[in-house]
């Protein structure tokens, strides 16, 4: 009986190292491709000498936005040979640094005022775009509005 199996048994096991063989080279493969991918995109850095351009789309100029509400914030960026990121900062403190398209923040402004929103790209060369950046009024929430007067200022 035990013969009848051993030729199973040993198709299984070849069928296994075939197929480990196999996993090994592709990984070996895999790893080679993006070694030298990082080679080429580390090149093309290096040699990189054009900063990106980048463009705050929202919000827009003059935009009122209410305190304590989510806002978001989003901007397009374009470079010769690859965006590494892109800042989002609200009067010089940075929200966030977003590394791949969309370029998206979410910003929840506490109080009233005006504030300066910014955004700045960089490339993977480390070229840092001109900033752009608008002026929004945050005006105070009605309902916090409502709330105090309801209360008598407390």
């Amino acid at each position: 009986k035990n013969k009848k199996y051993a030729p199973k048994a040993q198709s299984k096991k070849l069928a296994l190292l075939v197929l480990l063989v196999t996993l090994l080279l592709s990984g070996i493969g895999y790893y080679k491709f993006n070694v030298e991918n990082q080679r080429a995109q580390a090149l093309l850095d290096e040699s990189d000498k054009i900063p990106p351009v980048v463009n705050l789309s929202k919000p827009g100029s003059g935009d009122e936005l209410t305190a304590g509400e989510k806002t978001n914030i989003t901007a397009s960026a374009n470079d010769n040979v690859r965006i590494a990121s892109v800042e989002f900062s609200v009067d010089g403190a940075v929200l966030e640094r977003v590394k791949k398209p969309p370029f998206k923040t979410s910003w929840f402004p506490e109080f009233p005022g005006t504030y300066q929103v910014v955004v700045v790209a960089r490339d993977g060369a480390g070229n840092k775009s001109v900033p752009d950046y608008t002026l929004v009024d945050v005006e105070p929430n009605p309902q916090e509005q409502a709330a105090m007067v309801k209360s008598g200022g407390k």
